[in-house]
């Protein structure tokens, strides 16, 4: 991970798409603090847009763009931005809330941002009516008046470590060696394209790798004592995805583009098929770890694979079955957050028969570490007696239980436990400080979701499958616009 760093030139208006009440028209991105960000789909924008201009000037870097950002077509870029905020916000945030008289956050906006007021100029005179109230961001630190504010951005390209490529290869090897075919397909956090390079070499080790969508996915044929059992390749998919391959289908959904897809490769009703793919069956179990959107806009009918023997799903993390036993997540074989820390992990056997026969059974999967949440007070937890014999090393979430903050508890718990990655207190103070941030909370809902619930309040009905689509569609689109501008 890097960090981009923003030094201000000028003051800055990182509008939040909102206005407040009568008295600011555009609100800019604030946390509950008060204090300033620079959203990160602002910042994506305008690297994509400096990336538009390069290509434009025939920069050899502009080839890498669509790689980069992804396309329109709904392939997923590899460069990764977040919230740019200020270095110390942490600290900042911290000393607030230990400070009663910051506690209304409008005295941290004031110190940051000014309202102006603008009027629209009509052939060089003001036009009557048009007045609008702007918060904008001071370009100059309030702490220090002699130096311009500063701003930081995480920034990843999501690409797999030296280590992960290395270790996939031997994998790989060690089964074309033994002659096993191997299927793979590239999921929502996968770029297609660097995923399918080299697909058609692979396929002489016996392994298969989906190509970027194109198309209806070509069965490939495995054959034993029993007949031909078909396996169904297909990648993971976006309703632009399919409408470009398909213009005239009626594709408004996930769903429909999932149904679409399938109407253009049956099965062979004499044969046996598998069908791999990466969705989000309605019905299944998720963890905050895993993308979903709010109100199921991206999920599939699991009714949608009843023509296919069995179904290998991937995209959530716990294993589970959607439905009839045959349509299965087969889950991750890590834990990859303190929300699947309750999760058991298993590999997945399927074993085909004749047409109709399948049995499923699973393994459990247990990791060198282990992902676990421990609870206590710091003597508690530092007494030998209670952590001798136990996997200190495990990676841990710990929660101190003493009303009063522990000096230096993080580095001091790491001696004892050196995997420690998280550290919460939960106490009559924390309680407090939640009811106090409910409004951060606010800031992590989705728009539909907001608009959802605005919907039920307003109808006293939830808004239909039809009309969430709809609007998930339409907010989509305007955050594009946003991001392209």
């Amino acid at each position: 991970m890097d960090v981009i760093r923003i030094t201000l030139h000028s003051d800055l208006c990182a509008g939040n798409g909102e206005s407040r009440g009568n008295a600011v028209d555009t609100d800019i991105v604030l946390t509950a603090a008060g204090l300033p960000r620079i959203p990160a789909r602002r910042l994506k924008g305008c690297l994509r847009a400096a990336a538009g201009e390069l290509a434009a000037l025939g920069d050899e870097a502009a080839a890498y763009t669509a790689e980069l950002f992804g396309d329109k077509v709904g392939r997923q870029g590899c460069l990764w931005v977040g919230d740019a905020a200020l270095p110390q916000e942490a600290a900042f945030t911290a000393w607030l809330k230990q400070n009663p008289a910051w506690a209304d956050h409008s005295r941290v906006e004031q110190l940051y941002t000014d309202v102006r007021g603008q009027t629209r100029l009509k052939d060089g005179v003001a036009d009557d009516g048009s007045l609008r109230f702007t918060r904008v961001l001071g370009q100059y630190d309030p702490l220090d008046k002699t130096k311009a504010l500063v701003f930081e951005a995480p920034v990843w390209l999501e690409n797999a470590s030296p280590e992960a490529v290395r270790l996939l290869d031997w994998f790989l090897t060690q089964l074309a060696e033994r002659q096993l075919p191997v299927f793979a397909i590239s999921g929502n956090h996968d770029s297609a394209d660097r995923i399918a390079f080299g697909a058609a070499l692979l396929q002489s080790s016996r392994v298969y790798v989906s190509p970027v969508f194109s198309g209806a996915p070509v069965p490939i044929p495995l054959t034993d004592e029993y007949g031909t059992l078909d396996v169904y390749l297909l990648p993971f998919l976006k309703p632009a995805m399919v409408r470009h391959v398909w213009p005239d289908e009626p594709v408004e959904s996930y769903n429909d583009a999932l149904a679409c897809v399938l109407r253009h490769c049956p099965p062979d009703p004499a044969h046996r098929s598998v069908l791999v793919a990466h969705q989000f069956a309605a019905g299944a179990a998720c963890c905050e770890s895993e993308e979903v959107s709010v109100g199921g806009v991206d999920s599939v009918d699991a009714s949608l694979f009843d023509a296919f023997d069995y179904v290998a799903l991937g995209h959530l993390h716990s294993p589970q079955k959607v439905g009839r036993d045959a349509v299965r997540y087969c889950g991750t074989p890590l834990k990859y957050s303190f929300s699947e820390a309750g999760q058991h992990k298993s590999a997945t056997f399927v074993e085909f028969g004749l047409k109709g026969e399948v049995s499923i059974t699973t393994a459990p999967l247990t990791p060198k570490h282990d992902l676990r949440e421990v609870r206590g007070s710091y003597m508690e937890l530092t007494d030998r007696r209670n952590y001798d014999g136990t996997a200190v090393d495990d990676y841990l979430h710990i929660t101190l239980t003493d009303e009063q903050d522990v000096p230096d508890a993080l580095a001091r718990l790491r001696v004892i436990y050196p995997n420690l990655m998280r550290l919460d207190y939960d106490n009559l103070r924390t309680r407090e400080d939640q009811e106090i941030t409910a409004p951060e909370r606010a800031e992590s809902i989705t728009p539909l979701e907001h608009f959802s619930a605005f919907y039920q309040l307003q109808n006293n009905q939830p808004l239909t499958a039809e009309q969430a689509a709809f609007c998930q569609q339409l907010i989509e689109e305007i955050w594009k616009e946003g991001e392209d501008a």
